[in-house]
């Protein structure tokens, strides 16, 4: 449904699709105004004016089931001036809450900026004799972060929780062996 939708927004055109509400096989019939496919908390949603119930609407696309279909026109949907699509998602996402973990890594002085800006830096420390800041990051699945915080190598280590800074380590030992294997 991703790729219909996004087009239907950059087009500016209505779609129609078959939607699954929360807890219940029935499918309902949905016209929608697109104007925007967004993520969040590792889910993709797309937003905007429900024909069927005349109001703000925000779908979470793994329930779009069928085809999407345009209707209408190109051009005849446009976003409403001040509309932020991931402050209605956020609004409408309480009801379906994802356990998060925080991750506490420890961040280099000057490096790792997109790490930085991840997380909220809640303290100082130092590792090896290096300054750096402690940060924390929500994670709705540790594990699979591991890939962006392993390649920041040395500049980032992972303090909590476990699993996350055995996956880090377990990475950045495969680099190594990769790289003495090749000499």
């Amino acid at each position: 449904a991703f790729g219909p939708l996004l087009a239907a927004v950059q087009t500016g055109q209505a779609v129609r699709f078959e939607y699954r509400r929360s807890g219940s096989p029935e499918r309902i019939m949905r016209t929608l105004e697109p104007w925007g496919v967004v993520s969040w908390r590792a889910r993709w949603y797309v937003v905007g004016h429900d024909r069927d119930r005349g109001a703000t609407r925000c779908f979470r696309l793994s329930r779009v089931t069928g085809q999407v279909r345009t209707v209408g026109k190109p051009g005849e949907v446009r976003r409403p001036e001040g509309v932020n699509l991931l402050k209605l998602v956020t609004a409408t996402g309480g009801s379906e809450p994802s356990p998060v973990t925080t991750a506490r890594l420890w961040v280099a002085d000057g490096r790792a900026a997109g790490v930085r800006r991840r997380g909220t830096v809640v303290g100082r420390s130092t590792i090896d004799g290096e300054d750096g800041d402690l940060v924390e990051i929500g994670l709705l699945y540790p594990e699979s972060a591991a890939d962006w915080i392993s390649a920041q190598g040395p500049d980032v280590v992972v303090l909590e929780p476990d699993v996350l800074a055995k996956s880090v380590q377990d990475r950045l030992e495969a680099v190594v062996a990769r790289q003495v294997s090749a000499r």
